[in-house]
């Protein structure tokens, strides 16, 4: 009893640290919480967090992996561990982490986003086409459709991304990189070149990991 009530208090001063910004300190608290209660699921998906936040992104994993061999894991926690494995270039373990996460909730479209990520990242540009085109909604983010576009350059299929990005440019949140790529595809496609150069301005835009890969998934409850 006594190792369960000093481990809550632990894990509420890491938390608390954790929504301040305050990472080491939130670690340090996390990791004794975990310590004296391994088998407490929310503490260790917080301290993940904290961790990836931090850019220990395979100290991370460990504790994500942990949380996703249990019998009925969470989405949130297999969206997580899909996104730090993408980020070490672990394709596989990452996509087959989101393919679960997508199953758990097919309405969660970050989930789908980040599966869209991975498969980008490892290659496999027309399956991530095809696990981001069902959701193009008129209120799908832009960061969504953007790498949408990505996929289709990468497939060959310029013309198509091309007439997306001309009915998306009438979108109120229409980033601005959208009427370069507009711009560059409709050019490419008018003299029929749809490969794009190393040394070209578009080519870390159209091969390199969306820049929000950086950061955590959505804070929230596990």
């Amino acid at each position: 009893m006594a190792a369960k009530i000093a481990g809550a208090e632990l894990a509420n001063e890491g938390l608390l640290a954790l929504k301040k910004g305050a990472l080491t300190e939130a670690i340090a608290k996390l990791e004794r919480a975990v310590g004296l209660s391994p088998a407490n699921d929310s503490w260790r998906f917080s301290l993940a967090k904290a961790l990836l936040r931090e850019q220990r992104t395979g100290e991370a994993v460990e504790h994500l992996q942990v949380l996703c061999v249990r019998d009925e894991p969470k989405a949130a926690w297999l969206a997580m561990l899909g996104t730090a494995a993408t980020k070490l270039r672990r394709y596989d373990e990452a996509i087959g982490a989101l393919q679960k996460a997508v199953g758990l909730e097919q309405e969660e479209i970050e989930w789908r986003y980040r599966l869209g990520v991975a498969l980008l990242m490892a290659d496999r540009a027309d399956e991530a086409a095809a696990i981001l085109h069902p959701e193009l909604r008129p209120d799908v983010p832009p960061k969504f459709v953007t790498l949408y576009v990505r996929a289709l350059w990468r497939t060959g299929k310029t013309k198509t991304a091309e007439d997306l990005l001309s009915a998306a440019l009438s979108r109120s949140d229409a980033p601005q990189i959208w009427l370069a790529m507009y711009h560059e595809l409709k050019a490419r496609n008018a003299s029929g070149r749809s490969t794009i150069d190393p040394s070209h301005v578009f080519y870390d835009a159209i091969y390199s990991a969306p820049t929000e890969l950086v950061c955590p998934l959505k804070s929230g409850p596990p």
